[in-house]
C-alpha cells in the first residue's frame, strides 16, 4: 500500500490483514479502537442469539447423526465452499477479494499461530454498498487487482459476495461486524434483506440500548421500517459478533425427513457502550437542525 493509499484509509487485496495468534475460546480481544475511540480490552463470552434459519438440503435420516457425520456430510455436499456452486472456482476465496476491490469492506483476518490455515476470527468494516445504478451495467466484467480465477466478476457476483464471503470454517470462527464512519447512509434494497441474516437484533439488546431503540422506532418516521435496523447501527456505529454454523432440523416438521440448515448467530459486543445508542442520545439528535446530520451530530458529542 502507497503513503498515498494510507491516507485515503484504502485497503487493496495485495495488502491483505493477517495477523497470527494462539488458539484460544476468548477469539475477540485484539481488534483496534472504533471510530469513538472505545478500546477492547477483554474479550467478552457472551450468549449467541438466533438470527436466521437457512434451508440447505434434504437427508434420508429421522434421527439426527453425530455432529462429525454433519461435517462429513456437508464436505461432500459442498467441498469447502460452505454453499452450493454454481461455478467450481467461485469459492470464498474468489468473492471477498471482489469486496475489497470495490472497496466495500475492509477486512482482518486472524489465524492461529499452530495451523495458519486455520482463520480463528475476522474484523469486517463496512464502508460502501453499492447499488445497481452505481455499477451502470451489471454484466459488465471488471477484472481483480490481483490473480485470481476466474479473472473476472460483474455486479451479480458483487452481490454474492456479500451472501459468500463470511463463511468460514463453522466450528471455530467468529466475526466482528461494524461500519466505518464515513459509510454512505443509503443502501440498496437488498443490503437490508442481507442484513436480516448476518446483522444484530435489537430485540435483544442491552437495557440502555434497548431503551434507545424503542424510542427510535417511534420518533424516526422519514425512514422505513424495514430500514431502521440498519440505519440506527450505521448512525451510533454499533458493533456486534456474528458465526455460524450447521445442524439437523425438522425443517419442514414431521412431514419430511430431517433437513441440514444453516442458523446464522450474532451476539452484543459488550465493549461498545450502550449509553451511546441510549434514548437520551437519540433525544439529543432529535432535537438537532435538520442540516445536521445524525452521524455528525453523534460524532461530536462522543468526542464531548
Amino acid at each position: 500500500m502507497s503513503k498515498k493509499d494510507k491516507g485515503k484509509g484504502i485497503q487493496k487485496n495485495d495488502d491483505y490483514k493477517i495477523v497470527r495468534t494462539k488458539s484460544s475460546s476468548q477469539s475477540l480481544t485484539n481488534f483496534p479502537p472504533l471510530p469513538y475511540k472505545t478500546v477492547a480490552t477483554k474479550p467478552s463470552q457472551g450468549n449467541y442469539f438466533l438470527r436466521y434459519i437457512e434451508h440447505l438440503f434434504y437427508t434420508s435420516y429421522k434421527i439426527a447423526p453425530t455432529n462429525l457425520f454433519i461435517r462429513d456430510l456437508v464436505q461432500r455436499s459442498f467441498r469447502d465452499s460452505h454453499h452450493l456452486g454454481d461455478h467450481p472456482q467461485k469459492t470464498r476465496q474468489f468473492y471477498e477479494p471482489i469486496l475489497i476491490d470495490i472497496q466495500s469492506v475492509d477486512i482482518t483476518h486472524t489465524t492461529d499461530v499452530a495451523n495458519p490455515s486455520n482463520i480463528l476470527y475476522s474484523k469486517y468494516i463496512i464502508k460502501n454498498v453499492l447499488g445497481f445504478q452505481q455499477w451502470k451495467d451489471p454484466l459488465q466484467e471488471r477484472k481483480f487487482s490481483i490473480p485470481v480465477e476466474p479473472a473476472t466478476y460483474n455486479y451479480f457476483d458483487y452481490k454474492m459476495a456479500w451472501l459468500r464471503a463470511f463463511f468460514h470454517k463453522s466450528e471455530i470462527y467468529s466475526g466482528f461486524f461494524n461500519f466505518h464512519d464515513k459509510t454512505p447512509f443509503t443502501f440498496p434494497i437488498w443490503f437490508y434483506d442481507w442484513w436480516t441474516m448476518f446483522s444484530f437484533s435489537p430485540s435483544v439488546l442491552h437495557c440502555k440500548a434497548k431503551e434507545g431503540w424503542d424510542f427510535w422506532i417511534t420518533d424516526t418516521p422519514a425512514y422505513d421500517a424495514y430500514t431502521k435496523e440498519a440505519q440506527l447501527f450505521r448512525i451510533f456505529n454499533i458493533a456486534w459478533i456474528f458465526c455460524w454454523d450447521y445442524r439437523y432440523q425438522n425443517y419442514l416438521l414431521n412431514l419430511f425427513p430431517l433437513s441440514i440448515v444453516r442458523i446464522y448467530k450474532v451476539r452484543w459486543w459488550s465493549e461498545y457502550k450502550s449509553k451511546l445508542c441510549g434514548k437520551k442520545m437519540l433525544n439529543i439528535i432529535a432535537e438537532q437542525k435538520p442540516k445536521t446530520s445524525p452521524s455528525k451530530t453523534f460524532t461530536h458529542l462522543t468526542k464531548l
